[in-house]
Order: structure tokens, then C-alpha cells, then sequence
């Protein structure tokens, strides 16, 4: 909150005055009070502001920071093959894209079930929702389809069903991928066919 917003302050020599201005609604002031502002009316509210906008800037510099390093840690954790960790910090991050791409890269490993395993075994309820949406929103894609459909597969036989079903919102999600799923595996089989 920015004190040049009110348009009613007068700077002298970098402090700030009462100053009175009659309105429709009555007579306001403002008045500082150490870092507090108090406004009132004739509506016969007064109000008190703070000036945080140093505090929101440094905590925004702080959580860009903190992200920053874990962006790093994520990239760290890939270049070591722990793609369990690295699948984590995405999920922290809410970095869909980099998350696809973590699977796409487990998708082209030798072990790819047991990598998989893995990286799933230890997710929350609130990572599985996520992976959820993130799968139904790959899989409506033709480029990302496969290896939603490959984490789907995965997912389903890591983890147990009641698990799954404890999920919040759970039902709304797979009633999404139902569609694209049918979808997949007719193109899938049409393949296999030809």
C-alpha cells in the first residue's frame, strides 16, 4: 500500500502533517502516527492504515529467493538421478510443466516401473489431486497423452485404490480423464492392428 495512493498527503521536510479537506460526506483527516495512518469521516469510521509495502517487498525478494534455490536443488536432484526428489520439489514449486518432463525423462529409463514406483510411493493427498489434474490436462494433449497415460498406469498400480479414493474431489478428476482415456487406448489399438 503505497501512501501517494491517497492524494492527500503534504511532504515537508520528510514528515507528514494533518491535513483536513472537506468531502460530500463530511470532513476527513489524516494524520500519522509513527508508521500508522488513521483516517475518519463523517460517517463516523476511523480507520488505520499501514504502510507494509517494505515489508511485502522483502518478504516477495525472500519467497523468490527460497524458490530460486529450490529450483536449483531440483535441477541439482535430476543431474544426480533422483528423480523422486527432484518430482517432489516440482510438486512444491507448482511446476507442471517440469514435472511432465521429470516423467518423460523416468519414461525413457531401463527400469522405468521401479523409478516410477518411487517416485510415487511417498506422495501426500494434495500431491496425488495435483498429479491428477496434471494428468487429465496432459492427456487431452496428443503429445503429452502417452506418458499420461503411462503415469496414470503407474498410478493406479502403486497405489492402492483406497487411497486414491480418500483424495478430495477425486471423483470430478477421473470423470475427466475417462473420456481422453477411451480415446488413447482406441488409438492404441487401431495401431496395434494396422
Amino acid at each position: 500500500m503505497g501512501w501517494s495512493n491517497y492524494g492527500l498527503l503534504k511532504r515537508t521536510n520528510a514528515s507528514l502533517h494533518m491535513i483536513s479537506m472537506r468531502t460530500r460526506s463530511g470532513l476527513w483527516l489524516l494524520r500519522k502516527r509513527q508508521k500508522c495512518f488513521a483516517t475518519g469521516g463523517g460517517d463516523a469510521v476511523v480507520n488505520l492504515w499501514l504502510d507494509s509495502t517494505a515489508a511485502d517487498k522483502e518478504e516477495a525478494f525472500r519467497e523468490e529467493e527460497e524458490r530460486v534455490l529450490r529450483g536449483q536443488t531440483m535441477e541439482n536432484a535430476v543431474q544426480d538421478g533422483d528423480f523422486s526428489k527432484a518430482i517432489h520439489i516440482a510438486f512444491d514449486l507448482n511446476r507442471p510443466r517440469k514435472l511432465f518432463g521429470l516423467f518423460s525423462e523416468i519414461c525413457r529409463m531401463k527400469d522405468v516401473g521401479l523409478q516410477m514406483e518411487k517416485a510415487l510411493c511417498d506422495l501426500g493427498q494434495e500431491q496425488l489431486r495435483l498429479l491428477f489434474e496434471y494428468a487429465r490436462e496432459w492427456n487431452a494433449k496428443p503429445k503429452m497423452c502417452h506418458i499420461a497415460q503411462l503415469v496414470l498406469f503407474q498410478v493406479f498400480n502403486s497405489i492402492s485404490p483406497s487411497v486414491i479414493l480418500e483424495v478430495k474431489g477425486i471423483g470430478e478428476v477421473l470423470e475427466g480423464l475417462i473420456p481422453y482415456t477411451q480415446e488413447a487406448s482406441q488409438q492404441n489399438r487401431q495401431s496395434c492392428e494396422e
